[in-house]
């Protein structure tokens, strides 16, 4: 034993000693972004303005005036001319010309800062190469005169080309006919990158109100900026009255650059990550010292790490350079405990906190040990026990401990696909707005207070301008999106009818009991792209109004969008409003509460030819529902509820027919229900005065809550929502409902006793009493007035510019100009501002401004400063002097500080009442603007009120106010950049970041805090929250994990990882973007078993991964014949192509979320269905336009629609295509590492050996090395089978998994229906390190007797290992029952099935429902597929094809189709030395030794290198 010992003591010492260093780049593919060029900048850099089209359009003459008022124009023109004998200082240059005009286009220093960190990071190529790949031919400039003029007319004609000389206003209204002058401007924005603004875009109506002509042609310049070619054709475009937009492309020259010219380039905004490998089986040839000294470290390092520590804890005490000692050894749990917080007390001692918690959080391994022997800092531990506990920092808010903010705005960096152009663009939009308040001209201290006002619009009470305000624990998470609620519960007792209950009825019983299933489903993280989780109580009311005969109303959609949620378990709870638009109108009806007043009707059939009424529809419908239970039991279970919405489906689809008539309508209800329960609900409903009171109550209650009779709106928890934004509003209101009320169970406003969910929100603040139309515009953030300037003039309108006789006595409290009719500032400054813009010619505009002069008369509270133009036609047909005016078809409105009154001038004129609604909603943003600018000038207050109200919805968390909750002092807060004047704009950026020092998001976040910090020189708050203590490994993931980000440093596109222990095996994976699609293009090594075979072998090792593709990817819907979003057109082929009508790629329809993906390089793409495909008969045309332009991917979202007559037509059945047919056998397989590359070679010789029909490999490529790619072909070539790449990028709505071989599980079974071509009718799945003995034709002709896939059950004849089969006790014992267990390391799948039962979206649905819980799914890809055995039947294949040695008996193997060198629970028999002995004998025809010989052999005479790894010991 103590020789043991001292052996671990040396080799780790020795192993320390020799560290070695892994060296890591991501290149793009050659074709992917532009090449190398001094030229590059002027290419790239436009791409940072084409968000804000007015800076964009400024910034391109920005570049051209400079470089022709430089010498700079004549290099780039020599340049071109002869790429040779460039300068070499040319690309400095025009790097300095394109900087030079950024500073001139940006408002602020910060905004140049951001633009140049961008620029280093190279975040605008993709830019640059979808400009490129717009050009025609070459998609290339190769000459200096090379420009190219694009025009597009109108109509569906296709773009032309024209020469400089030959364009002109006169050739093109040639070219392109009048009658096309109409629909140019919707094809003009098919052609323009989204952010584009043409120059020279005309107005109807120019400042002296003429009318201009009709908008021209589009011009489409594309040439090389800089250029005096360029710079001409600009002018003269700029010159002309021609609509243009410049796209400058990149010259490349025709003659080839030389080899030394590398096209390729380093990508940046990604973590690589270098696990610690489980080694419990050893998967390499085992060196015995190596073995042995591996086994003894870990034995002993208890032991090392108290006597390591021990010295370090001494040395640190004295430590004046602050260096933290390493160690090897990783320390038990028992010496975790309190490793977060030693970590906390470690960076706070730090005299660099922020680079000591990069070193720390990215080499915790080396850390780990001395950093557990530290003393605690019982401050830290104070501060960080009171935090934990705060609401803020639990989980019950989805962000857990580690957070980053941007002016409130949450950055999600907990998840490993974080993108950091997300947060370079997050930060570019907020100087943006920085830049936007400049221009409102107010003075440095007043911008400072509106930039926060806009920032943080909880400074605005949530009653008005939708600024809904929701509490944390002081009240200070915020979102735009509307919280303005309708109070429709109360007084709707008898008039409201619920046609369900959530909480009462039993056919709910199986969802949760509690509100926790609600925080719990929020803080997975998950929310956004799951439904609301089944829970027992009426967290969702839906009001539906419903005037059942009226053909101009779509109030039944409201309906199906209802019941299509609880179909879907959103435990959503259905009330519906049955009114009369007849009798609700102008409130033509009496109410009734009389004891004896029952419904009359005629009901004999002499009377059913006679008009139906709601009144009777009303009766039977709450007969049905009132008698629900009577009804269920008829109708076989069905509620009465259900059934009653049935009926009134039935009316609904008949009304477009003509007015029903009474024996219709009991027609229809007695082919629902009954003859005999008609019977019984026309006799009761004509004697209970009851049904007679509720139906004049439903009138009543719409009258009082003010519903309008045409086009109500529906109601979500109080919320309104016009019908028109129904299925664009839904599912957003859902949400954040969702989040709503989990802040509220969260904050303990709301529990499991609340006594009603529905009343609590229907009270406080953001609640009226009565619905206006107003107040529903909140889903769309309400409308403004745009193009304010502050210097607008209140004038009234001379009535002698209107046709008709109106009377105008317009009253305010200003002093007007006798000349000029212009207003001066009144006496006492005016709050309030009205701008009317009215055709006074009008009924409806007259009476209008009738009600303005009424309201004036009638105020005594605020001075009101009108501006009222008259919009309409003039006397002796003057046209308008007003620039409020648009043109002849402008239409009028009303506004009161800027926000517009939502009306329909049409139909009725504005009233007092509406008008004083609007300054209510108004008042207190005035009232809070006059504070914050110190001044009550209206004109000011309306300028900054729209301002206000024209910015986007943004979620946002006043993080000022979340920190002061907390305790800060203790060494767990730190501040940087904090010194500024409160006029100072530039820094008025604050991020923050709530991180727990030792975590995954620390690790990758570090660094660019860093970069924030000291490059963008950001204000930084960042409060570290450790957790108090440790009882689980799983609580610090990174203890076995290195980290890298890459961007955080431009001028480093490397990952380095220095210093690294070598007693550990380590795996390397990546942590890319979702839109970045990556493959592995060197690697030397075996980068799945990083190792150090001896002490004196640890090398330096390189690896290059390559950027192949970047991902489109988005959600497919399909829309019903009422315009409702259904469901995903499941199985709907899409293809992605390019400019030139190319296909790039293509893919199916999920039913989950309607997801798709497709793989792309930068351009102008288009998804459409696949020609031939079944989807091509059944949906209207698709075309989705698609701008593939940079790194931050998105989403691309559309909806489909059906042809007529192909309702309930499906897609998924069809096989389109030609394929293969059934002659080839698909086989499809994956791995990782080199020794499973090495085993998976064997696997397709055996099976290409046995097979006596013709093969086809697909093979998973994302985790495969480059050299068995460049394998594989070869054997393809020589042993006469096919072989094919596939790939596929993890979703991110789909939970994502952190160990390599999980991550490879999941690939095998979570894709099957997406990965493969569609006209790939079955697959059989091999494992890697299988050898097959039989003809694989027999495994594909058998008949699945009509299940999707085939596995083969678990052998139990081996009774060693009896003992170890857990599918025979505990979970998987009572929950397969008689099933059988089945191994995954085989299967077959019959690709038809499989998506046309849905079998891939059922996979992951229970996926999503059991990974929730990480000690579920050990083993992912076999447990899945059993769990689900009941919804998806497995059929069974005959035992013998597969044989393991660790569950099935010697005398099996015998009959073995398939052997299978699964991992042995008695021993850890290294995987080659396994191969060796059970792949022999005379059971084979050639063993494995023999096999492996024979696929070195074909290497070595094609040339072929091979890994280290994979290198044989050849005996020939």
């Amino acid at each position: 034993m103590t020789i043991l010992k001292l052996v671990v003591v040396i080799c780790s010492q020795l192993y320390f000693v020799n560290s070695r260093s892994v060296t890591l780049s991501l290149q793009s593919h050659p074709n992917l972004l532009p090449p190398s060029s001094p030229l590059l900048p002027l290419c790239t850099a436009p791409g940072h303005f084409i968000h804000s089209p007015i800076k964009y359009n400024k910034y391109l003459q920005s570049l051209v005036s400079i470089a022709k008022s430089s010498s700079l124009e004549s290099k780039i023109d020599a340049y071109l001319r002869a790429p040779s004998s460039a300068s070499t200082t040319l690309l400095e240059e025009v790097t300095n010309l394109t900087s030079t005009a950024a500073q001139a286009t940006t408002s602020t220093s910060l905004g140049l800062s951001i633009y140049e960190a961008s620029m280093a990071l190279g975040s605008y190529e993709p830019f640059c190469a979808m400009i490129q790949s717009a050009f025609s031919n070459s998609h290339n400039f190769n000459k200096s005169s090379d420009l190219e003029l694009e025009v597009v007319c109108g109509g569906n004609a296709p773009p032309f080309k024209m020469s400089l000389s030959s364009l002109s206003i006169t050739a093109l209204e040639k070219i392109c006919p009048i009658s096309s002058f109409d629909a140019m401007q919707s094809h003009h924005d098919q052609h323009l990158i989204p952010g584009e603004v043409p120059f020279n875009s005309p107005h109807q109506y120019n400042s002296s109100g003429d009318i201009t002509p009709p908008p021209p042609p589009l011009v489409i310049l594309r040439g090389v900026i800089g250029s005096l070619a360029f710079r001409e054709a600009f002018e003269f475009l700029l010159a002309s009255r021609l609509k243009f937009v410049a796209r400058g492309g990149l010259f490349v020259p025709s003659i080839p650059p030389p080899p030394t010219v590398k096209r390729v380039k380093s990508v940046v905004g990604y973590g690589a990550r270098l696990d610690i490998k489980n080694v419990e089986y050893k998967s390499w040839e085992e060196d015995p010292a190596a073995t042995s000294r591996e086994s003894s470290l870990e034995n002993s390092a208890s032991k090392q790490n108290n006597d390591k520590d021990k010295d370090n804890d001494n040395d640190n005490d004295k430590d004046n350079n602050f260096s933290l000692p390493t160690s090897p050894s990783l320390p038990t749990l028992s010496n975790l405990k309190h490793i977060s917080l030693q970590a906390a007390s470690y960076i706070n001692s730090s005299p660099d906190p922020l680079s000591t918690l990069q070193t720390l959080s990215q080499n915790l391994p080396s850390y780990a040990s001395p950093l557990s022997a530290l003393p605690l800092t019982p401050s830290i531990q104070t501060s960080a026990r009171f935090n934990e506990r705060s609401p803020f920092l639990s989980n019950w808010f989805g962000g857990g401990n580690t957070m980053v903010y941007v002016n409130g705005r949450q950055i999600d960096v907990g998840k490993s696909t974080f993108n950091m152009f997300e947060l370079m663009d997050v930060i570019r939009q907020e100087e943006e707005l920085i830049g936007e308040v400049k221009k409102l001209n107010l003075g440095q201290n007043q911008e400072t207070k509106v930039l926060r006002a806009a920032i943080n619009p909880s400074d605005f009470d949530a009653n008005f301008d939708a600024a809904a305000t929701t509490s944390t624990t002081t009240a200070t998470t915020t979102t735009t999106a509307t919280t303005t609620r309708i109070d429709v519960g109360r007084g709707g007792k008898h008039a409201v009818t619920y046609i369900n209950d959530i909480e009462k009825e039993s056919s709910y019983n199986s969802y949760s009991p509690s509100l926790n299933s609600l925080v719990e489903h929020y803080s997975s993280g998950m929310a956004q792209f799951m439904p609301p989780p089944p829970i027992k109580k009426n967290l969702y009311t839906f009001l539906v109004p419903l005037d059942i005969f009226n053909r101009g109303s779509d109030g039944f959609k409201g309906v199906e969008v209802a019941f299509r949620l609880l179909q879907s378990k959103v435990p959503v709870r259905i009330g519906i409003l049955l009114v009369d638009s007849n009798s609700t109108a102008d409130n033509k009806f009496e109410f009734s509460n009389s004891q004896n007043d029952t419904m009359s009707f005629d009901l004999t059939p002499a009377n059913f030819h006679s008009p139906a009424t709601n009144e009777l529809v009303s009766g039977l419908f709450k007969f049905a529902v009132k008698n629900r239970k009577d009804v269920a039991g008829e109708n076989m279970g069905v509620s009465g509820g259900v059934m009653g919405v049935q009926f009134l489906a039935t009316i609904n689809a008949i009304k477009g027919e003509g007015r029903m008539t009474i024996g219709q309508v009991l027609k229809s209800y007695s082919q629902v229900f009954s003859p005999a329960f008609t019977d019984l609900a026309t006799s009761t409903i004509t004697t209970d005065h009851l049904y007679k009171t509720h139906y004049l109550a439903s009138l009543n209650f719409a009258i009082t809550k003010n519903i309008p009779s045409r086009n109500p709106p529906i109601f979500v928890n109080g919320i309104p929502i016009s019908m028109d934004a129904l299925e664009s509003t839904v599912s957003q209101v859902i949400q954040e409902e969702q989040y709503r009320l989990a802040v509220l169970v969260g904050n303990r406003k709301i529990s499991d006793r609340t006594k009603s969910i529905y009343a609590k929100l229907l009270t406080g603040e953001g609640v009226y009493d009565r619905y206006h139309v107003l107040l529903s515009e909140g889903s769309l953030g309400g409308r403004y007035e745009e193009g304010l300037t502050g210097e607008e003039k209140f004038v009234v309108v001379e009535m002698e510019e209107v046709e008709v006789e109106v009377e105008v006595e317009v009253e305010v409290e200003v002093e007007m100009d006798a000349t000029t009719q212009q207003q001066t500032l009144p006496p006492t400054p005016a709050t309030t501002a009205i701008i009317a813009k009215l055709d006074l010619n009008t009924l409806n505009g007259a009476a209008s401004l009738e009600a303005i002069n009424n309201l004036v008369a009638s105020s005594n509270t605020t001075i009101i400063m009108i501006s009222v133009h008259h919009c309409g036609a003039k006397k002796h047909n003057k046209k308008p002097k007003s620039k409020m005016c648009g043109g002849p078809d402008q239409e009028q409105s009303i506004s009161v500080n800027g926000r517009i009154l939502p009306h329909d001038f049409a139909q009725l004129p504005v009233t007092v009442e509406d008008l004083r609604l609007l300054i209510k909603v108004v008042s207190s943003r005035a009232i809070k603007l006059t504070k914050i600018l110190g001044s009550q000038d209206a004109t000011k207050i309306s300028l900054v009120s729209a301002f206000l109200g024209n910015q986007p919805a943004i979620e946002r968390v006043v993080i000022e106010n979340e920190f002061a909750a907390l305790q800060k002092d203790g060494g767990l807060y730190f501040e940087y950049n904090t010194e500024w004047e409160e006029d100072q704009h530039d820094n008025n950026i604050v991020v923050a970041a709530v991180l727990d020092p030792l975590s995954e998001p620390a690790q990758r976040i570090s660094p660019l805090l860093i970069f924030i910090r000291d490059t963008l020189k950001l204000r930084l708050h960042v409060l570290l929250a450790p957790k108090t203590e440790i009882t689980d490994l799983n609580e610090i993931p990174i203890i076995k994990s290195y980290y890298r980000f890459v961007g955080a440093d431009p001028t480093s596109p490397f990952a380095v990882f220095d210093d690294l222990p070598t007693n550990h095996v380590l795996t390397l994976r990546l942590d890319v973007p979702d839109s970045f699609a990556v493959s592995k293009k060197v690697a030397v090594e075996d980068t799945d078993s990083l190792r150090c075979e001896s002490s004196n072998s640890c090398v330096d090792t390189t690896v290059e991964f390559e950027l192949k593709n970047l991902i489109v990817q988005g959600r497919c819907y399909e829309r019903s014949d009422s315009k409702v979003i259904v469901a995903p057109p499941n199985g709907l082929q899409l293809v992605l192509e390019n400019n030139n009508a190319t296909a790039v790629s293509d893919t199916v329809v999920m039913l989950n979320l309607g997801y798709y993906q497709m793989r792309s390089h930068p351009g102008l793409m288009s998804i459409s269905m696949k020609n031939n495909s079944k989807g091509v008969d059944v949906f209207e045309e698709v075309d989705r336009k698609v701008f593939v332009r940079d790194y931050l991917g998105g989403m691309e979202n559309f909806v489909v629609e059906r042809k007529e007559g192909m309702e309930g037509v499906g897609v998924v059945s069809e096989v389109g295509g030609s394929g293969d047919g059934d002659d080839t056998i698909h086989v499809f397989s994956l791995c990782t590492g080199g020794l499973y590359e090495r085993f998976l070679k064997i696997m397709m010789l055996s099976v290409s050996k046995r097979t006596s029909k013709p093969v086809k490999f697909w093979l998973l490529e994302n985790y495969l090395s480059p050299s068995f790619k460049e394998s594989a072909k070869m054997l393809a070539k020589e042993l006469g089978f096919e072989v094919e790449f596939v790939t596929y990028k993890w979703p991110h709505w789909l939970r994502h998994q952190t160990e390599l071989q999980r991550i490879i599980w999941g690939y095998k079974i979570l894709f099957l229906d997406v990965l493969f071509p569609i006209d790939v009718k079955k697959v059989i799945y091999i494992d890697a390190d299988q050898v097959l003995r039989a003809d694989l034709v027999e495994l594909w002709d058998m008949d699945l007797d009509g299940k999707a896939y085939a596995y083969t059950p678990f052998c139990s004849s081996r009774e060693e290992t009896l003992g170890y089969q857990f599918w025979k006790q505990g979970f998987w014992e009572e929950h397969l029952g008689d099933l059988n267990y089945h191994i995954s390391a085989l299967y077959v799948v019959d690709l038809e099935v499989f998506r046309r039962d849905k079998v891939g979206d059922i996979l992951r649905a229970t996926y999503m429902q059991l990974s929730a819980n990480p000690e579920s799914l050990a083993n992912l890809d076999q447990d899945l597929p059993n769990f689900i055995q009941e919804t998806v039947p497995i059929f069974s294949l005959p035992q013998d094809w597969l044989w393991c040695e660790s569950w099935c008996s010697e005398e099996s193997k015998g009959t073995a189709k398939t052997i299978d060198l699964c991992n042995n629970p008695l021993h850890k028999e290294p995987k080659l030395a396994m191969a060796k002995r059970v792949v022999d004998g005379d059971l084979f025809e050639e063993n494995w030794v023999q096999l492996d010989d024979e696929v070195k052999m074909l290497e070595l005479r094609s040339g072929i290198k091979v890994g280290v790894a994979e290198l044989p010991s050849l005996t020939l």
